[in-house]
């Protein structure tokens, strides 16, 4: 009994992050879908910050849809960014991560810290000096996501866009 336990522990699958967070995907997951499993939040309307379970979560919901602050084409209240700082910090090497597919930059701020991204699927995780992710980040991938990309505008005068 205790070796079919072991094995079930050893070969089960990491937390897979890459497609967001507990269920929320930015560019698809809408604002209703997100209240349902974090909470309603009537004191915030396009940037929310939630702590759940010691994990505090921001998201960021789209506007009109190439607005000012909006560069997608999704409708009003879809996620597209999503921030968590994780209470738990598992080892990144926990995570099974194609290192290979993964851009590592050292921050700037923090010494020791680092940055691992992956541009294509739109996730980057923050990694304390001790090799435990202490955030990860998500935002609309340019690969998977192109075609929700709005139009670029014309530069005004004065290289301001309008």
């Amino acid at each position: 009994m205790i070796e079919l336990l072991l094995v079930a522990v050893l070969f089960q699958d990491p937390p897979r992050y890459h497609e967001g967070w507990k269920g929320i995907v930015p560019l698809i997951t809408k604002r209703s879908e997100v209240e349902k499993i974090l909470g309603i939040r009537t004191d915030c309307e396009n940037s929310c910050l939630y702590d759940i379970n010691h994990d505090r979560i921001f998201v960021r919901y789209a506007s009109e849809p190439c607005g000012k602050e909006n560069t997608w084409t999704v409708p009003r209240g879809t996620v597209f960014e999503i921030s968590v700082e994780l209470d738990n910090n598992p080892k990144i090497s926990s995570l099974k991560l194609v290192r290979r597919k993964f851009k590592k930059t050292p921050d700037p701020e923090l010494n020791g810290y680092y940055s691992y991204e992956n541009e294509e699927q739109g996730i980057t995780y923050t990694v304390s000096e001790r090799g435990r992710v202490v955030g990860i980040h998500w935002w609309g991938t340019a690969e998977r996501h192109q075609k929700l990309r709005c139009p670029s505008r014309p530069y005004a005068e004065g290289g301001n866009r309008l």
